[in-house]
């Protein structure tokens, strides 16, 4: 943020944290709606009017949350967290080719990867030094 700068010709890389967006708001809230009265477009909309988008005009809301969540929260960190709290596997393809416009190059030598919901994969191994440190804790791989 330049307005902290302590010299106008040098950045000090300095920048105020944002604990929570209001965008993640309206997500939370439409996902709630969604799960109990299936009713989240309204909410949805609020927060696309601010983004300049157009109207939902109707669907699946639940599906409706998962995409707008998938857009809005790009590159958060929040992704695996979305796939484990609904439920989801995990299946990604090869990359983008550059030729198609793709953010990511490899094409066909890009990794695939498939887990299911169910994989132990989904869940950090407790670290070992944990384990010895405390005999009450049991691994959970």
């Amino acid at each position: 943020n330049p307005a902290f700068d302590s010299n106008p010709n040098f950045s000090d890389y300095v920048n105020v944290p944002k604990l929570f967006m209001i965008s993640e708001a309206y997500l939370i809230k439409a996902e709630a709606q969604a799960r109990s009265t299936g009713d989240a477009i309204a909410t949805l909309n609020q927060l696309r009017s601010k983004r300049g988008a157009s109207n939902l005009s109707g669907g699946d809301a639940f599906e409706l949350v998962k995409e707008e969540r998938l857009r809005e929260m790009l590159a958060e960190g929040q992704r695996i967290l979305d796939l484990k709290r609904w439920g989801e596997g995990l299946n990604r393809t090869g990359g983008q080719s550059a030729m198609d416009g793709g953010l990511f190059t490899g094409g066909e030598n890009a990794p695939s990867l498939t887990k299911p919901a169910s994989d132990k994969m989904w869940v950090w191994e407790i670290p070992l030094n944990d384990l010895r440190t405390n005999e009450n804790m049991q691994p959970n791989w």
